[in-house]
């Protein structure tokens, strides 16, 4: 982690010179942010955001850098004793009671909390693709061997043997086939 926008939105919090001057000593560079027309834009090189913002006006500021930007997020408090109910994720709180050497391993340890879990959530959407190219290859096995009166394991072979043929994935030829058979299907009965 190299560079930080740090987000000052609300006038009640205003930057210390220890708290850019705590990011600069452990070697990050810091973009001070005081407007939300200011904020950069997502592909700006920003390895994280910090916002630093009252309770008050917390969640409303974490929606928008949560919908302005798909980076690690730490919120800057000024009081260690806060009662927010904090309604969006963050990967840690810091405040100006933190040495150096803590800001860092905190900030170390959420970016690798938010990696892991972007790492997760790729993976799971994944898991969710290839569930749904199954489903759909399970269903063209039905319509033919509905249709045509081909074993499983034939329907299966014939799937396969077509995507190999047509240089295609098998969802994509199962696409084909549900698309085109599964509403006959759907308005035939089963004992037909």
């Amino acid at each position: 982690m190299k560079s930080v926008l740090v987000y000052f939105p609300d006038t009640a919090y205003q930057p210390t010179d220890s708290t850019i001057g705590k990011l600069n000593a452990i070697g990050l560079d810091v973009l001070s942010v005081f407007m939300a027309k200011d904020l950069p834009k997502q592909d700006s090189g920003l390895d994280g955001v910090i916002l630093c913002s009252t309770e008050r006006e917390l969640n409303l500021r974490l929606a928008l850098l949560s919908a302005s930007y798909s980076l690690p997020l730490w919120w800057w408090c000024q009081n260690p004793h806060f009662h927010a109910g904090i309604q969006h994720q963050i990967e840690g709180v810091l405040t100006d009671g933190m040495s150096p050497a803590e800001l860092q391993w905190a900030l170390v340890v959420g970016f690798n909390n938010y990696e892991n879990r972007v790492s997760v959530l790729r993976q799971v959407k994944q898991l969710q693709e290839k569930l749904e190219e199954r489903k759909l290859i399970e269903r063209a096995k039905g319509i033919l061997v509905r249709t045509t009166g081909m074993s499983e394991e034939e329907a299966f072979q014939y799937l396969r043997s077509k995507a190999m043929k047509e240089r295609k994935k098998m969802a994509a030829i199962s696409g084909s086939i549900v698309d085109l058979y599964g509403p006959l299907m759907d308005r035939r009965p089963a004992s037909d």
